[in-house]
Order: structure tokens, then sequence, then C-alpha cells
């Protein structure tokens, strides 16, 4: 598996465009990028990015974007969206999450921070089969007009509403986000992992020796949730060897 990093070099390099509704669109599909990094180089200049056709996992790391209007992000294997998500992008219109790993509603709770949400399109996700699934994103994120390309009624409204103001409803909702939480720690699956290694390995000093990097391995291998990610990170960001707790170098010293 191929990773793509989203460097300033390639944004610089990708093709941009006036589309047909006469939006400045920058086109990165299709560059099996992993990560979203790096947006603050396109200096807010674009109303649509299109990162359709990806190997992206997570909606994060966005900045600031006030002209953006339209993203897609069809054809990626999207399963999270972080909670900032929807604070970064205030003026977003339109969101295209077709085909993509999002399984339980209470992963679609960060979208409900996009204020200006008109159209959401979530076809071809798990999330989709699961029961309320419409009455569920009619409630949260009222401000949505259409939903999977079928423009939201008022009895469809009304209906979400009651059930969700309903004692069945709130004990539904409180499973949702339960389940949401549950999931998101078993996120780590196989091709989640190869992203995950990939990109602790492209931070590792280039001085480990073979023993370290497979006590680094193991310790990726071992990795349950974003916590011990991310103190994994902090580790080796500081050239300690997991487990150990040795710098790098004093071990080569003693080696040698």
């Amino acid at each position: 598996l191929i990773m793509v990093k989203l460097t300033s070099d390639l944004i610089a390099d990708s093709p941009q465009l006036l589309n047909v509704i006469r939006e400045r669109e920058l086109c990165l599909q299709n560059a099996r990028i992993h990560r979203i990094e790096n947006l603050g180089t396109t200096m807010d200049t674009f109303e649509t990015l299109n990162f359709s056709n990806n190997d992206i996992v997570k909606l994060e790391n966005f900045p600031l974007l006030y002209r953006l209007q339209t993203l897609y992000m069809a054809n990626n294997r999207i399963s999270t969206v972080d909670d900032s998500f929807g604070a970064s992008l205030p003026y977003l219109k339109t969101l295209v999450l077709t085909d993509n790993c999002l399984a339980e509603l209470g992963e679609l709770e960060p979208l409900s921070k996009l204020q200006r949400l008109e159209h959401l399109c979530l076809i071809g996700n798990p999330v989709t089969r699961v029961a309320h699934y419409r009455d569920f994103v009619i409630y949260k994120i009222p401000q949505v007009r259409v939903l999977d390309y079928k423009r939201v009624r008022l009895r469809e409204r009304e209906s979400a509403n009651a059930f969700f103001t309903s004692s069945d409803g709130e004990e539904f909702l409180k499973n949702s986000v339960r389940k949401a939480t549950f999931s998101m720690a078993l996120a780590f699956d196989d091709e989640s992992m190869t992203d995950i290694t990939q990109e602790v390995e492209d931070s590792v000093e280039s001085n480990r020796t073979a023993e370290q990097m497979e006590m680094i391995k193991e310790a990726i291998e071992n990795v349950t949730s974003l916590e011990e990610l991310e103190e994994l990170k902090e580790t080796l960001a500081r050239n300690e060897v997991p487990n150990g707790k040795e710098k790098a170098d004093d071990v080569e010293e003693m080696d040698l």
C-alpha cells in the first residue's frame, strides 16, 4: 500500500479550476492521500475542495477556512469525524461523504456543528443501514435541507422531533453515543493500522536498531485507543524506545 503525504508541494502542483457552478476548486482526488494536512498553504482561496478517491480515514486537521463551501470526500475510508471539524469550516454548505466507512450514528454528531450545512450525502456508508438513520440526521443536523439527494420534508422533521423527544428516543440517543465511543476504540483494523504504522515509522529516527524497530512495531500493534497512540508518538518524539524508555543513542553507545 503506497501512501502519499499531502505536502505543500502536492497542493501547489494539483489542478485548480473554475468549476461548473463557478467556484474555485482545488482537485486532490486520486492522489492516494491518507491524511489531511498542510491545508493552511491554500491561504483560504478555494470554495471547493475535492478529496474523492483517496485513503483518508478521519475528517480532521482542517484549518479555519471561511471560503470553503463544498467538500467532496467520496470513496475514502473515513470512519471518524474530529470534534473540531465543524468549527473549522463555518461556511460549508455541501458535504459529500459517499462510500466511506462511517458505521455508527454517534459518529455523525460532529457534523451538527456545521452551522450552514444544507446538502449532505452519506450514501454507501454502513451507518445508512442503522435504524432511525434518516430521522437521526434530520433531528441532530436540522440545518440540512437535502439528505442523500432527497429533500427533507416538514413531516419528516416533525416525526424525527416527536421520536427523539420521547423517552424511547432519548434512550436511543444515549445508546448511539456509547456505540460511537466503543467503535472508535475498535477503529484500528488492519487497513487503518497500516496507515498508523507508516505514520509513526516515518517519524522514527533513522538511527534505530533492528531490535528497537521490532519493539516499536510491537507497541504499535498493541495500540487500542487514540490516547495510547498519542502517548506512543510522544515517546518516539523524545527519541525513546517504547517499554524500555531508553534513548536510542544510549543503546547504540552500549552496543559499541
